[in-house]
């Protein structure tokens, strides 16, 4: 009689300890998830903050840099300006600062065009086609018309792989220069040409080629 007696408290005393050890495991995960909330409620805090901090740092270097090439003009320094306005993010200006940026922009924009279609040649060169595009297309936005930059940005696309893009500048050349070897060449280019066997190197050599041989027509045209 006292065996199964004292078996039954036994088995009584461990069904408690086990009920006891549920309980705390409950409460400690239910702790331990609370505790994930809160960091990842505190992460997402700390996220949006530091988004609205870039953000901040955005807007107020856009002013800086214009604030830049107004002073940078006044002090007769336009490279300075030049290099200032081109790093202004119009997107970040009011409506009165971005009046202020396309006064500045209409006087420095020649040289802008410059600055970024040379950027963009030597990022072509360097096969760097991503950085090409990005600076031939801002001198594109300026002069539509300069044979050198939509070769040149044909080409970055073509050679990136967008031959949907690289189309619509190697049109743009037969558009623009019809009935010459520069149309003709871009003709050789297009996409829907399944004639072509140029490699990737050819491809920037011939691009290369081209520019350099607009360059010395430009200039013997010059001294007529």
């Amino acid at each position: 009689l006292l065996m199964p007696a004292k078996t039954a408290s036994i088995n009584d005393a461990a069904n408690k300890k086990v009920a006891e050890y549920s309980s705390d495991m409950a409460v400690g995960e239910a702790e331990i998830q609370s505790l994930n909330a809160q960091i990842k409620a505190s992460e997402e805090t700390v996220a949006t903050a530091n988004s609205q901090i870039d953000a901040a740092n955005q807007k107020a270097a856009s002013y800086e840099n214009l604030m830049k090439t107004i002073n940078a003009l006044n002090n007769n320094s336009q490279d300075t300006a030049v290099n200032a306005l081109a790093a202004v993010d119009t997107a970040q200006l009011s409506v009165e600062a971005k009046a202020v940026y396309d006064k500045y922009f209409a006087q420095l924009k020649d040289a802008l065009f410059a600055q970024y279609k040379e950027a963009g040649i030597n990022a072509f060169v360097g096969q760097d086609y991503a950085g090409a595009i990005a600076d031939l297309e801002k001198a594109k936005a300026i002069n539509s018309g300069d044979y050198v930059v939509l070769n040149y940005l044909a080409h970055s696309y073509r050679l990136s792989g967008d031959a949907a893009s690289a189309d619509v500048n190697f049109d743009s050349i037969i558009s623009l220069f019809p009935n010459t070897v520069k149309a003709q060449t871009a003709q050789t280019y297009l996409s829907t040409n399944t004639s072509q066997t140029a490699s990737a190197t050819d491809e920037a050599a011939a691009a290369t080629a081209e520019a350099d041989a607009a360059a010395a027509e430009a200039a013997l045209q010059g001294t007529e």
